[in-house]
């Protein structure tokens, strides 16, 4: 959804409360899921609804989101998806710095992620927003493929 100055509106979901048409919204994503860097399912995702808050940007037919979790002094980000009818346009940025400023959470000291060595776009985007590499993680994927973990410190106080 787009507001009215033209920028993306993001909706915050906290633990169990994310919208009943997501899961079915989830399954569409099955084919693009698997051929993409996720190597998660639908279900994979649905599941973390007990135990993670989630950020949706709602575009038409084809909405972007965001899954993390917070714990005491850190937030982990399990998944970025932007639609890619609307990738390249800074979506994933401004939904990333949105999440971490909206976080309910004020004592975050870092946000951690794991990413494809290979998706040069995400690392582009998360270098961008603060992140570095923190180390490789071989075979970290189901297909054997390495991810890097990356950090980024004193980002996600609340704010309004």
């Amino acid at each position: 959804m787009i507001s009215s100055d033209g920028m993306p509106r993001f909706e915050l979901y906290g633990f169990d409360f994310w919208p009943a048409d997501f899961q079915g919204y989830l399954q569409t994503l099955a084919p693009a899921l698997k051929q993409s860097h996720f190597y998660w399912t639908p279900d994979d995702l649905w599941a973390l609804q007990s135990r993670s808050a989630l950020v949706l940007e709602l575009a038409s037919d084809s909405p972007s989101f965001l899954i993390y979790q917070d714990y005491e002094a850190a937030a982990e980000v399990f998944f970025v998806f932007v639609s890619p009818l609307r990738r390249r346009n800074g979506l994933g940025r401004q939904m990333m710095t949105w999440a971490q400023h909206h976080n309910a959470n004020s004592h975050l000291k870092s946000w951690t992620l794991q990413v494809h060595e290979q998706n040069l776009g995400a690392l582009a985007m998360y270098e961008a927003l603060g992140y570095q590499v923190q180390r490789r993680l071989d075979r970290y994927y189901r297909d054997g493929q390495a991810a890097l973990e990356m950090e980024a410190r004193g980002i996600g106080l609340a704010k309004s």
